[in-house]
């Protein structure tokens, strides 16, 4: 398979000539003009569900912790060790 330049002036990137694999595009992403327009609901509804603690506010959390029942803690318990094992799955496969 020959290598791919960077830019390709003489690319063609026409949505119904775009492909993933042995296309001849110019190599820029045109993120802004998709070819299937449900994928851009389904992106920024996985960039929604995309969290980081440094833009959560957690801070009541505490307090309310504190009011659980003894039910509701196991619960909370056994999802968050879940969710941990998940992650740390998760980190041990990256390359």
């Amino acid at each position: 398979m020959p290598i791919s330049p960077i830019f390709n002036p003489a690319g063609d990137d026409a949505i119904e000539n775009r492909s993933i694999w042995f296309g001849n595009t110019t190599n820029l992403m045109q993120l802004n003009d998709v070819r299937y327009t449900w994928a851009v609901g389904l992106y920024q509804q996985m960039r929604e569900n995309f969290w980081i603690p440094q833009r959560l506010d957690i801070t009541q959390d505490v307090t309310e912790y504190g009011h659980l029942t003894d039910e509701e803690r196991a619960a909370y318990h056994g999802i968050l060790s879940y969710l941990t094992f998940l992650d740390s799955v998760q980190t041990c496969n990256i390359p």
